[in-house]
């Protein structure tokens, strides 16, 4: 259980719009300090449009902010859910739906997090993004964390 005053918000109305084609990263989330807590990144899809084709979708971690790798079990296109269900690509359906990713800051994490989503398809997709970190600060907060600005799915990150 944790209080109010060991919840701390680390991106907060981070909005995204997904044109046609391309591909997006949120604002990133520095964890400096939060070693052994947990990171929560959600994701409210809305306005995908009949076209758009969500092909990737996933959380991304990094030592240094420039190189990146997925976080194991956070792939929310190809990745089993939380409760072992499989997960189907983002459609058009999708529309207003949450999804959750779950990231102990246990073990072999790294310090920098984002979410990527790439819309190969004919038309635009949007979402908005929350991170919280649930936990006591054990040193140095965070430096570069961006703080201004249903029906769903649950991703758990695997054990490093």
């Amino acid at each position: 259980m944790y209080d109010i005053d060991s919840i701390f918000p680390v991106l907060v109305n981070d909005r995204e719009q997904l044109n046609s084609g391309s591909n997006t990263n949120t604002n990133v989330v520095d964890t400096l300090g939060f070693a052994g807590n947990l990171l929560i990144m959600t994701v409210h899809w809305d306005g995908i449009a009949s076209s758009a084709n969500i092909t990737t979708f996933n959380v991304q971690e990094s030592d240094d902010n420039s190189t990146w790798s997925i976080v194991s079990g956070c792939n929310a296109i190809s990745d089993t859910q939380a409760d072992g269900t499989a997960r189907e690509e983002i459609a058009v359906t999708d529309d207003n739906t949450m999804v959750v990713f779950y990231i102990p800051l246990i073990g072999a994490r790294k310090r920098y997090y984002r979410i990527r989503a790439t819309n190969s398809g004919g038309a635009n997709a949007g979402f908005a993004c929350t991170g919280l970190i649930l936990g006591k600060r054990n040193a140095a907060g965070p430096s570069q964390s961006s703080v201004d600005g249903p029906a769903g799915s649950i991703y758990r990150a695997s054990t490093v």
